[in-house]
């Protein structure tokens, strides 16, 4: 190549060089695009991990101060039958209720032990309420031991009906009643009545014991929403959110607490089966 052919090619030389520069350009671009993406996913799945550490932590700590109610009864029921005091057909009954209430609480454990949450699945059914509360009542009352309540249920449940998935209702009010059994005292009286609401119905069950509010210690966590709950009274809410309802709280430790039950009427729940 002679020195006069350079300026004849200088320009297709400046061509190349900037497109080499492109390409370079883009590369890097490419790979630091990449790098910053990765650094993002790792982030949110540093962030997955704290978040899904502290749940698992909560959860931990809420079973296992619930499962203190069921140990509790048990070591009443053994006072009893080392004392002589033994009714066969009774302490049958309670130490079959308590037993009932340990296993259920392990297989809730278990299911939100599984890597993801598995769809609930209601199967739904027309359910007299006042029997479905009879029914949680007697449980509930078979495994409180020596110490008894006095439930007192308003006349009208036995003429109300709700759709809901048996199972799952009976799960709902009996960690709803075992808690105010469990917040309330010997022979305290416990309410269980409806009240008007629109497009359902509300099921209020009422203690007069020390409160939710009293047990908010440190195995708490700070939502307002979740605020002194325990294991079982979580598990509640999240069945009656299944069924397109709600559970709702209202506590004083000098009153006592009032649970509220919303059931959405049957449109609503056809809905929340869908969306299941």
């Amino acid at each position: 190549m002679r020195l006069t052919d350079i300026p004849a090619i200088l320009p297709w030389l400046c061509v190349l060089a900037a497109l080499a520069a492109g390409a370079a350009a883009a590369v890097f671009a490419t790979r630091l695009r990449r790098a910053r993406q990765a650094l993002q996913d790792a982030g949110r799945e540093r962030d997955s991990a704290r978040s899904l550490a502290a749940a698992t932590e909560r959860m931990l700590r809420l079973a296992a101060n619930d499962f203190r109610t069921p140990a509790l009864a048990l070591l009443g029921h053994a006072d009893e039958i080392g004392a002589g005091v033994i009714d066969p057909a009774r302490h049958g009954a309670a130490v079959a209720a308590v037993a009932e209430q340990l296993l259920s609480t392990a297989d809730a454990l278990a299911e939100h032990a599984l890597p993801a949450a598995r769809p609930c699945v209601l199967r739904r059914e027309s359910l007299c309420l006042g029997q479905s509360v009879a029914d949680a009542v007697a449980a509930v009352e078979a495994a409180l031991g020596p110490g008894r309540r006095h439930w007192r249920a308003a006349a009208d449940l036995d003429g109300r009906r709700i759709e809901a998935d048996r199972r799952a209702l009976h799960q709902i009010l009996l960690r709803v009643l075992t808690s105010a059994a469990r917040l309330s005292r010997n022979e305290d009286t416990i309410d269980i009545f409806c009240v008007a609401a629109p497009a359902g119905i509300t099921l209020m069950v009422a203690d007069e014991g020390i409160g939710l509010a009293a047990l908010d210690t440190a195995w708490s966590d700070s939502r307002p929403d979740s605020r002194g709950m325990g294991f079982g009274l979580s598990l509640a809410r999240m069945l009656m959110i299944a069924h397109g309802g709600s559970l709702s709280i209202e506590t004083s430790a000098s009153v006592g607490t009032r649970v509220a039950l919303h059931f959405p009427a049957q449109g609503a729940m056809a809905e929340a089966l869908l969306a299941a």
